[in-house]
């Protein structure tokens, strides 16, 4: 994917101007065929050395990165064979909170639920320096 810039001239006046398009490039039959996504118009107001960056950040949004493991494996399913639910994920949070209280006396009596770990793991990855945007993702 890049930006191209084209050279075009008014019907009306003949007088040039550039038009600007965000291209993706793909190979048809042994042939590349350019693709363009969006046309960006003649007042495309970034700079040349930034577009790589607006390329790479519009392929993320596109492509975004794929799940970690597949949503029918046997940890997101439960006892019924049906994909895990909220409920499902505190049950077994609960549960296992319980039997670890045995071994961490300080977790008794303590409130932990599945947004306590997903907040635990978003503080852990912004102190080991992973951007804001990323984790919010």
């Amino acid at each position: 994917m890049y930006i191209r810039e084209t050279r075009t001239k008014s019907k009306i006046t003949g007088e040039g101007y550039y038009t600007y398009r965000l291209v993706h490039c793909e190979r048809v039959s042994g042939t590349v065929r350019q693709i363009t996504l969006l046309n960006l118009g003649k007042h495309f107001a970034l700079e040349k050395d930034e577009w790589p960056l607006l390329c790479n950040r519009i392929e993320q949004l596109l492509h975004p990165q794929p799940f970690l493991f597949d949503l029918s494996c046997p940890i997101t399913i439960n006892c019924h064979g049906d994909q895990m639910t909220r409920f499902g994920v505190r049950y077994l949070l609960q549960k296992y909170v319980a039997v670890s209280a045995n071994i961490a006396p300080s977790l008794t009596g303590k409130r932990i639920h599945p947004h306590s770990l997903r907040h635990t793991t978003a503080i852990h990855l912004l102190k080991a320096g992973i951007d804001f945007a990323t984790i919010s993702q």
